[in-house]
């Protein structure tokens, strides 16, 4: 390990999920075991998009055609800051750091615009980090490395879609040989297109069987239909889906009819769009389908899913209470966030409740409201990736682990009104 025994990065409060405007406060750690000559001690916050994946391609080059392996990718930039948080002496001469434990602040106000939030997928990220620097004069430099979230908070409430129900009707009729059976009618809704994590999609309908065949189960399935666009060496996207969660309900035998109530949580997820990125397109989907015995194939009905990031306030009428993100140094602890329109609620006309004249929740404008919405960050659904980039060597430090956090609402300790 060699002199030097600890080289990392802390966040104040162990605070690492921020939005745009605000500041992002820590400190450096370096723990020597003897002295050590240094130029610097830099900080340098990056935000980054990267689209990659490879595939094997057919080429004729005059002889025998032969597989080529092409990488498709592509960068975007969002944020790239450096900050110094040890300099030289007054003299402007390098510094000799003493052997012993030493402790850096530093603080850093991130862009009010423009950034989109974080997101890790199985061909590309959106990923925010920061990454510190030993600047060794004629030697090796040391680095480490870590990163954290970023919000770019989605408000349902001005989403003029999101209170449409989800309402779709399927009949199919199934042939056997020469013979047709009667129609099999399929109808579903859901009270809402809009949810945010932690949230329950509840799929109501009826399910009518006139065919000769036994419908074995009805399947609702919540997916997440990402798609990766790379600029080289050509533009070409790459579509991945995923399955977030399902629902099973039995069906029925020939001739019966069923009523269904399916139910799906809305897991820790980023919200729909990523806007303020090109390079990934991210959207949502409810399919519901009616299996069958035999070869006969499922019929299904499928709507589009918008995830958000601060609930309706038809549900919850109080505004969500997230996190408060630690004060840099320097300021009033009462000070206000540097961005207050983007620290949630985004749109302060959303919360508190209705005006008179406005529509109120169920029980009128006399009504006892709930508490706020039970407001936390999750890790990610999809769990940890490793956040080690081809400028990083194998000697970085760092937590090199990492999964992006979500805002989730545990409802299951509120009842949804």
């Amino acid at each position: 390990m060699g002199k030097l025994q600890e080289f990392s990065i802390q966040f104040a409060n162990n605070m690492d999920v921020f939005m745009p405007g605000q500041w992002v406060t820590g400190q450096v750690v370096v723990d020597l075991s003897d002295e050590m000559k240094m130029r610097a001690i830099e900080l340098t916050f990056k935000g980054k998009g990267h689209v990659e994946w490879r595939e094997n391609q057919q080429v004729q080059d005059g002889g025998e055609p032969e597989q080529e392996e092409v990488r498709y990718w592509a960068d975007e930039e969002f944020l790239d800051r450096e900050i110094t948080v040890l300099g030289k002496d007054e003299s402007g001469d390098n510094r000799t750091l003493d052997a012993g434990h030493h402790v850096f602040p530093f603080q850093y106000q991130l862009p009010q615009d423009g950034l989109p939030t974080s997101f890790e997928g199985a061909h590309g990220y959106i990923r925010y980090s920061v990454i510190g620097k030993i600047d060794k004069p004629w030697k090796f430099d040391h680095k480490t490395k870590r990163a954290f979230t970023v919000l770019d908070m989605v408000d349902l409430n001005q989403q003029p879609t999101a209170m449409t129900p989800l309402r779709g009707q399927e009949s199919k009729t199934l042939c056997c040989l020469c013979c047709a059976s009667g129609p099999i009618e399929l109808q579903v809704m859901a009270e809402r297109s809009a949810y945010c994590p932690g949230e329950l999609i509840n799929i109501k309908g009826s399910l009518e069987n006139n065919s000769s065949s036994r419908i074995t189960k009805v399947k609702a399935r919540l997916k997440q239909e990402v798609v990766y666009n790379a600029d080289h060496p050509e533009h070409k996207p790459r579509p991945i889906t995923k399955d977030l969660g399902t629902a099973e309900e039995g069906g029925c035998e020939e001739g019966g009819t069923v009523d269904l109530n399916l139910t799906l949580p809305v897991p820790a997820v980023p919200p729909s769009n990523l806007r303020y990125c090109s390079l990934i397109n991210l959207t949502y989907k409810l399919d519901v389908s009616a299996h069958f015995d035999g070869a006969h194939t499922s019929m299904e009905l499928s709507f589009p899913i918008l995830i958000g990031s601060i609930p309706l306030r038809s549900i919850y009428p109080t505004p969500p209470a997230f996190p408060p993100p630690p004060v840099p140094p320097g300021f009033d602890a009462a000070y206000p966030p540097p961005n207050p329109g983007a620290y949630p609620p985004p749109n302060p006309g959303a919360y508190p409740p209705p005006n008179p004249g406005g529509s109120y929740p169920p029980g009128g404008p006399d009504a006892v409201y709930p508490p706020p919405a039970p407001a936390s960050y999750m890790q990610s659904v999809f769990g940890e990736s490793n956040i080690r980039d081809d400028d990083d060597n194998e000697y970085i430090r760092g937590t090199l682990n990492y999964a992006p956090k979500y805002p989730y609402y545990n409802w299951s300790q509120h009842p949804q009104i």
